[in-house]
Protein backbone atom coordinates (compact mmCIF):
# COMPACT_ATOMS: atom_id res chain seq x y z
CA UNK A 1 0.00 0.00 0.00
CA UNK A 2 1.24 3.48 -0.82
CA UNK A 3 0.83 6.22 1.71
CA UNK A 4 1.80 9.86 1.61
CA UNK A 5 4.75 9.52 3.97
CA UNK A 6 6.24 6.40 2.38
CA UNK A 7 6.16 7.68 -1.19
CA UNK A 8 9.22 9.91 -0.59
CA UNK A 9 11.29 6.96 0.58
CA UNK A 10 10.63 4.80 -2.50
CA UNK A 11 13.86 4.77 -4.55
CA UNK A 12 11.87 3.98 -7.69
CA UNK A 13 9.64 7.04 -7.30
CA UNK A 14 12.56 9.34 -6.45
CA UNK A 15 14.54 8.12 -9.45
CA UNK A 16 11.62 8.45 -11.83
CA UNK A 17 10.80 11.94 -10.57
CA UNK A 18 14.42 12.99 -11.14
CA UNK A 19 14.46 11.43 -14.60
CA UNK A 20 11.23 13.11 -15.70
CA UNK A 21 12.36 16.46 -14.27
CA UNK A 22 15.67 16.20 -16.14
CA UNK A 23 13.89 15.40 -19.40
CA UNK A 24 11.46 18.28 -18.95
CA UNK A 25 14.26 20.69 -18.08
CA UNK A 26 16.38 19.59 -21.06
CA UNK A 27 13.47 20.29 -23.40
CA UNK A 28 12.74 23.65 -21.78
CA UNK A 29 12.89 26.75 -23.90
CA UNK A 30 11.21 29.16 -21.58
CA UNK A 31 13.24 28.84 -18.39
CA UNK A 32 10.15 29.33 -16.30
CA UNK A 33 10.69 26.27 -14.15
CA UNK A 34 13.96 25.14 -12.67
CA UNK A 35 14.87 21.52 -12.01
CA UNK A 36 13.77 21.69 -8.36
CA UNK A 37 10.46 23.27 -9.35
CA UNK A 38 9.80 20.45 -11.80
CA UNK A 39 10.67 17.82 -9.20
CA UNK A 40 8.33 19.46 -6.71
CA UNK A 41 5.50 19.70 -9.25
CA UNK A 42 5.88 16.02 -10.15
CA UNK A 43 5.92 15.03 -6.46
CA UNK A 44 2.79 17.08 -5.85
CA UNK A 45 0.95 15.47 -8.75
CA UNK A 46 1.98 12.02 -7.52
CA UNK A 47 0.76 12.81 -4.00
CA UNK A 48 -2.55 14.07 -5.37
CA UNK A 49 -3.01 10.81 -7.30
CA UNK A 50 -2.28 8.46 -4.36
CA UNK A 51 -5.95 8.25 -3.39
CA UNK A 52 -6.65 6.57 -6.74
CA UNK A 53 -4.09 3.77 -6.20
CA UNK A 54 -5.68 0.31 -6.09
CA UNK A 55 -3.20 -2.50 -5.25
CA UNK A 56 -5.53 -5.00 -6.89
CA UNK A 57 -5.06 -3.39 -10.30
CA UNK A 58 -1.27 -3.38 -10.44
CA UNK A 59 2.04 -2.76 -8.73
CA UNK A 60 2.94 0.47 -7.04
CA UNK A 61 5.83 0.92 -9.51
CA UNK A 62 3.45 0.73 -12.47
CA UNK A 63 1.09 3.21 -10.82
CA UNK A 64 3.93 5.66 -10.09
CA UNK A 65 5.28 5.34 -13.65
CA UNK A 66 1.89 6.02 -15.22
CA UNK A 67 1.08 8.96 -12.92
CA UNK A 68 4.48 10.59 -13.46
CA UNK A 69 4.36 9.99 -17.21
CA UNK A 70 0.96 11.66 -17.41
CA UNK A 71 2.08 14.48 -15.12
CA UNK A 72 5.11 15.15 -17.34
CA UNK A 73 2.90 15.11 -20.43
CA UNK A 74 0.57 17.58 -18.74
CA UNK A 75 3.46 19.90 -17.91
CA UNK A 76 4.64 19.72 -21.55
CA UNK A 77 1.10 20.49 -22.74
CA UNK A 78 0.77 23.41 -20.33
CA UNK A 79 4.16 24.73 -21.38
CA UNK A 80 3.04 24.65 -25.03
CA UNK A 81 -0.13 26.49 -24.09
CA UNK A 82 1.95 29.15 -22.32
CA UNK A 83 4.26 29.52 -25.31
CA UNK A 84 1.32 30.04 -27.67
CA UNK A 85 -0.16 32.66 -25.36
CA UNK A 86 3.14 34.45 -24.90
CA UNK A 87 3.82 34.30 -28.64
CA UNK A 88 0.49 35.89 -29.45
CA UNK A 89 1.17 38.80 -27.10
CA UNK A 90 4.86 39.40 -27.79
CA UNK A 91 4.71 41.16 -31.20
CA UNK A 92 2.49 43.92 -29.86
CA UNK A 93 4.08 43.94 -26.43
CA UNK A 94 3.53 47.16 -24.59
CA UNK A 95 6.30 49.15 -23.06
CA UNK A 96 7.72 47.37 -19.98
CA UNK A 97 6.51 48.94 -16.76
CA UNK A 98 9.23 47.76 -14.37
CA UNK A 99 11.99 50.33 -13.87
CA UNK A 100 11.13 52.07 -17.15
CA UNK A 101 11.38 55.45 -15.46
CA UNK A 102 15.05 54.82 -14.71
CA UNK A 103 15.82 54.23 -18.40
CA UNK A 104 16.58 57.04 -20.75
CA UNK A 105 14.51 57.36 -23.91
CA UNK A 106 17.06 55.62 -26.17
CA UNK A 107 17.34 52.62 -23.85
CA UNK A 108 13.57 52.41 -23.57
CA UNK A 109 13.19 52.50 -27.36
CA UNK A 110 15.84 49.80 -27.75
CA UNK A 111 14.07 47.61 -25.21
CA UNK A 112 10.77 47.98 -27.07
CA UNK A 113 12.45 47.20 -30.40
CA UNK A 114 14.07 44.11 -28.88
CA UNK A 115 10.74 42.87 -27.51
CA UNK A 116 9.11 43.27 -30.90
CA UNK A 117 12.00 41.57 -32.71
CA UNK A 118 11.96 38.64 -30.30
CA UNK A 119 8.19 38.39 -30.66
CA UNK A 120 8.49 37.91 -34.42
CA UNK A 121 11.16 35.20 -34.30
CA UNK A 122 10.07 31.88 -35.85
CA UNK A 123 9.30 29.21 -33.24
CA UNK A 124 12.52 27.22 -33.80
CA UNK A 125 14.67 30.33 -33.39
CA UNK A 126 12.68 31.50 -30.37
CA UNK A 127 13.30 28.11 -28.77
CA UNK A 128 17.03 28.36 -29.45
CA UNK A 129 17.22 31.93 -28.14
CA UNK A 130 15.46 30.90 -24.93
CA UNK A 131 17.82 28.00 -24.39
CA UNK A 132 20.89 30.16 -25.03
CA UNK A 133 19.79 32.51 -22.25
CA UNK A 134 20.49 29.74 -19.76
CA UNK A 135 23.10 27.49 -21.35
CA UNK A 136 26.14 27.68 -23.55
CA UNK A 137 25.95 26.80 -27.23
CA UNK A 138 27.79 23.54 -26.54
CA UNK A 139 25.34 22.57 -23.76
CA UNK A 140 22.33 23.28 -25.97
CA UNK A 141 23.86 21.27 -28.82
CA UNK A 142 24.47 18.34 -26.47
CA UNK A 143 20.92 18.50 -25.07
CA UNK A 144 19.43 18.57 -28.59
CA UNK A 145 21.84 15.98 -29.97
CA UNK A 146 22.95 18.18 -32.88
CA UNK A 147 26.37 19.49 -33.88
CA UNK A 148 27.35 22.97 -32.69
CA UNK A 149 27.80 24.05 -36.31
CA UNK A 150 24.06 23.54 -36.88
CA UNK A 151 23.26 25.81 -33.95
CA UNK A 152 25.79 28.39 -35.13
CA UNK A 153 23.93 28.60 -38.46
CA UNK A 154 20.65 29.04 -36.63
CA UNK A 155 22.24 31.68 -34.41
CA UNK A 156 23.27 33.54 -37.56
CA UNK A 157 19.62 33.46 -38.66
CA UNK A 158 18.69 35.07 -35.32
CA UNK A 159 21.29 37.79 -35.89
CA UNK A 160 20.00 38.44 -39.41
CA UNK A 161 16.44 38.59 -38.06
CA UNK A 162 17.48 41.26 -35.52
CA UNK A 163 19.36 43.22 -38.18
CA UNK A 164 16.31 43.11 -40.48
CA UNK A 165 14.20 44.40 -37.57
CA UNK A 166 16.63 47.30 -37.15
CA UNK A 167 18.19 45.99 -33.93
CA UNK A 168 21.88 45.25 -34.24
CA UNK A 169 24.88 45.40 -31.89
Amino acid sequence: MLDRDAIHSLPFARGLIRREARLLRAASADAIWGFEDLEQELRLRLLQALDRYDPGRGSSEAFVAVVLGRAAAGIRRDRGRFKRTRRAVAPGAAEPTESVDSLDEAARDLRIDLLRAVGTLPDDLLLLAGQLLLRSLAEVARAQGVPRSSLVRRLERIRRHFEAAGVSP
